[in-house]
């Protein structure tokens, strides 16, 4: 089966179908970056994603940067990293902690503070809370054109720096 690129009826995203992320050829790879520049999300269904394989996926879209906070990653691979409640283990349905909310986070973009920010994330989600666990995506450069014209003309070319510490610092 090849790889099928479907877009999602919302203005933003891609549904992609047909991958197999062991055989990915370099075709592929280059009909998945220009679906992401087109549609600035790609969902990817019916693929199973080992330890390796999100590595290999994300290599498509460019260069990966381990997060800076070394309590995060993967203890197997320093490049990936784990969001969990219970310290990723199974938490048991009358345990008080299993509601915990784990990474949530007000509007950002990943790793934005670094020098050279990535072009995005891969997200795998491993276990689903049986109510909340959403994610949400905007596209920024849709809200900017959204915006009247003298707005766009005030902030086009204001810069901001962004800082890991002050935003993570505790309150």
């Amino acid at each position: 089966m090849s790889v099928q690129i479907i877009p999602t009826s919302a203005p933003l995203g891609a549904t992609i179908t047909g991958l197999d992320v062991d055989r990915l050829s370099k075709a592929d790879a280059a009909d998945l970056r220009r679906a992401f520049s087109e549609h600035g999300l790609l969902i990817f269904k019916n693929i199973n994603l080992d330890i390796q394989q999100p590595l290999a996926l994300s290599h498509v879209f460019g260069p990966t940067v381990p997060h800076p906070v070394p309590t995060v990653r993967h203890p197997d691979e320093p490049m990936l990293i784990v969001l969990a409640a219970n310290e990723g283990k199974p938490a048991a349905d009358d345990d008080p902690t299993a509601d915990d909310i784990v990474g949530v986070l007000e509007w950002h973009a990943d790793t934005m503070y670094t020098e050279v920010p990535t072009r995005g994330a891969l997200l795998q989600a491993v276990t689903l809370p049986k109510v909340g666990g959403n994610t949400a995506w905007i596209d920024r450069h849709e809200v900017f054109k959204s915006l009247p014209d003298d707005v766009q003309d005030r902030i086009k070319n204001l810069q901001v720096l962004y800082s890991y510490e002050k935003t993570h610092r505790a309150q």
